[in-house]
């Protein structure tokens, strides 16, 4: 009896470590266009990412990208250093996802306000409509604003 509780146990802790060191040896970056996909489809405009992907499991699920581009490459609406999302796990094993907590570092943003006062995302056709994404906090840290027009 003492065997199986034992087992379990064992099972239980190579299952802990192979999450936790297992993203490790993955190669994230490799997964950049499906998230550019996904990105620009709930966005509504095209995601671009330069730069290494990262992720991790434990103790929460998290990506991490460098160098975004939000918009188009030769007209960004955003430029986005780090972008690192922080994911809900069982909605995530549902296929939902739902983030945690979304921080942004070294952002140069463009802004433009219409004539009915809202924020114009410069003519995004799309937007979050699909319901399968829920985000609920923003972190911004070393922002700038490029250029804002009223």
């Amino acid at each position: 009896m003492n065997w199986a509780f034992i087992g379990i146990g064992i099972a239980v802790i190579l299952a802990l470590l192979t999450a936790l060191v297992g993203p490790l040896f993955v190669d994230w970056t490799a997964y950049r266009t499906t998230f550019e996909r996904e990105a620009s489809r709930l966005v509504g405009q095209p995601i671009t990412v330069l730069g290494t992907a990262d992720a991790r499991v434990l103790p929460m699920p998290r990506v991490i990208f460098e160098d975004v581009i939000v918009g188009p490459p030769d007209a960004p609406l955003a430029k986005v250093g780090r972008l690192e999302l922080a994911i809900e796990l069982v909605p995530l094993l549902k296929g939902d996802i739902e983030v945690a907590e979304l921080s942004i570092t070294r952002a140069a943003v463009k802004l433009t306000i219409n004539e009915a006062g809202a924020l114009d995302w410069a003519g995004a056709t799309g937007g979050i409509t699909d319901g399968r994404l829920e985000l609920d906090r923003i972190a911004i840290s070393s922002a700038d604003i490029v250029e804002s027009r009223f």
